[in-house]
């Protein structure tokens, strides 16, 4: 079955960056029911026949995320979904994600066939970091401590001396900051700044930035807490400092998932991809 497909092209200027960012994406024409079921019945079969199992990001389509689950894979952050790849017993892994995703699950599962439905599927931050232009800025700070995220290409990451996930990226720098050591930071600037303030760490920021997370402002999210003032904020700290700084939860995925399901609150206002919604309903269900 051929859908057609829309692309859209996105071009995002970093000021201070070693790069300007560039992203796009293809959309599918939205398929009809019958279009859903077969491609649904199809993806089936071929994980069966080749047996093996579809890994799925918070932030894909909600019934990709239901297809993983229901077919005995996962949907979770991409540190996870590596972790959950490499502990299957599948020997081929069906990532949907973007594209570093599919190289982290690689780096767990060497001896595993990693699959994506889209190569060219890719992260802003991932792009605006080019494994070359990073390697030199760290050569030009010889004296620094390297930290990446987790959301860099694989080139990148083997740069490093640390890589780290938004869960745990603070407790990272906080060691090494108590250690007295001067941190190089990439590629996200938002929350190199956030782990920054809360550390107090010496910290040199590459200036990347998430296509979606920069969006937000601080502004906005004042009108959204005077319409719902009974409301609890979770933000992802790769939001600006304006939006960081209203938060009652700041936190990973997963943690923002985990915080809508524990807390009391029973409206949220979520500052990170609106595909985390599908799943924290799930965990917070009346919420």
């Amino acid at each position: 079955m051929n859908i057609p497909i829309k692309t859209f092209e996105y071009d995002h200027p970093q000021d201070g960056a070693a790069c300007t960012a560039h992203a796009w994406a293809k959309v599918p024409a939205t398929p009809t029911l019958e279009e859903k079921r077969e491609l649904k019945e199809r993806i089936r079969r071929l994980l069966k026949e080749k047996e093996a199992v579809l890994v799925a990001h918070y932030y894909v389509d909600p019934e990709l995320q239901d297809l993983a689950e229901e077919t005995g894979g996962c949907v979770s952050d991409s540190l996870e979904m590596a972790r959950f790849g490499r502990d299957h017993p599948a020997k081929t892994l069906v990532v949907a994600g973007v594209r570093f995703m599919g190289e982290t699950a690689k780096i767990l599962s060497p001896e595993k066939t990693i699959l994506m439905p889209d190569l060219e599927a890719t992260c802003s931050l991932d792009l605006g970091c080019p494994a070359d232009e990073f390697a030199a800025f760290c050569d030009q700070h010889p004296d620094r401590t390297v930290v990446v995220y987790a959301n860099t290409s694989a080139a990148v990451k083997a740069r490093a001396d640390w890589m780290v996930t938004s869960s745990i990226g603070l407790d990272i720098v906080k060691h090494l900051h108590e250690q007295g050591k001067k941190i190089l930071w990439a590629p996200d600037r938002h929350l190199g700044s956030y782990i920054q303030k809360q550390t107090g760490a010496d910290m040199l920021l590459w200036q990347g930035s998430c296509l979606v997370h920069d969006e937000f402002k601080g502004i906005e999210l004042d009108l959204l807490k005077a319409q719902h003032p009974d409301a609890k904020v979770l933000v992802h700290p790769e939001s600006p400092a304006n939006v960081v700084a209203q938060a009652d939860v700041v936190g990973s995925t997963t943690q923002l998932i985990n915080a809508a399901q524990t807390m009391d609150a029973t409206t949220f206002i979520v500052a990170t991809d609106n595909g985390i919604l599908h799943k924290m309903r799930m965990a917070a269900p009346g919420k």
